[in-house]
């Protein structure tokens, strides 16, 4: 409703006031993104469900989501006069991206370890998760500052968002992170799907066999065997 509400509005404007109320609209969004994920970080504190599994990667979802918010509003509020506040702002900004994407997909992940694992296995795998999640963005944000560095002819200052300032490198690598984590992620739920859906066709199957055995149709070594058959 708000995009709508702020997409009628361009209709009123000059193409030139177009980065004017992108930036509005930008700031609006980061401020109500970040009091958002600040809440859900709060939340999460006070009642101790980052400890559980998959909240912890839920946490990590939000933290990486109020990091891009901050990156916004820091390059809406904060002058760059120095080459490196732009650099650190785009760093922020980027890593908060990169992270959400990354975590998004964690989260699909970790849903379908946590059916075909133990929670003691999915307790093991979340040691491993901030690694992927925090260190791979910072890596791929780092290559593309590395990249760029040397290119004096960006002016960084004069771009109205923070989204797109590298161009070809900075949207390919956009397009290849997003590519994977959209592909991994729909394949997971899709196999969480079909294991839940199984695995209520087996209770059902169990429940049966159950059913029988109480009433003296079978045995219980008949229903053990036509059970782990069925299986």
């Amino acid at each position: 409703m708000f995009v709508s509400a702020k997409m009628v509005t361009l209709t009123n404007v000059v193409p030139q006031d177009y980065a004017v109320e992108l930036n509005g609209f930008l700031f609006n969004v980061a401020a109500l993104g970040a009091i958002s994920c600040a809440a859900v970080v709060v939340v999460f504190s006070l009642t101790r469900k980052w400890q559980k599994m998959p909240h912890f990667v839920t946490l990590c979802l939000a933290l990486s989501q109020m990091m891009a918010c901050v990156g916004v509003l820091t390059w809406a509020l904060v002058d760059s006069d120095h080459q490196w506040k732009l650099y650190l702002q785009f760093f922020i900004f980027s890593w908060g991206v990169f992270a959400s994407r990354i975590w998004t997909a964690l989260l699909a992940v970790t849903l379908v370890f946590m059916r075909i694992r133990s929670l003691r296995d999915s307790l093991k795998l979340r040691r491993y998760l901030p690694i992927i999640g925090w260190g791979l963005p910072a890596i791929i944000v780092g290559i593309l500052l590395g990249i760029v560095a040397g290119k004096s002819d960006m002016n960084l200052g004069t771009q109205p968002d923070p989204t797109f300032h590298y161009s070809p490198v900075q949207a390919i690598a956009s397009l290849v992170v997003l590519s994977t984590c959209f592909l991994v992620t729909l394949l997971c739920l899709i196999l969480q799907q079909r294991l839940k859906r199984l695995s209520a066709e087996q209770k059902i199957s169990w429940n049966v066999y159950e059913e029988l055995y109480y009433e003296g149709s079978v045995s219980m070594s008949e229903m053990g065997d036509d059970y782990a058959g069925s299986l």
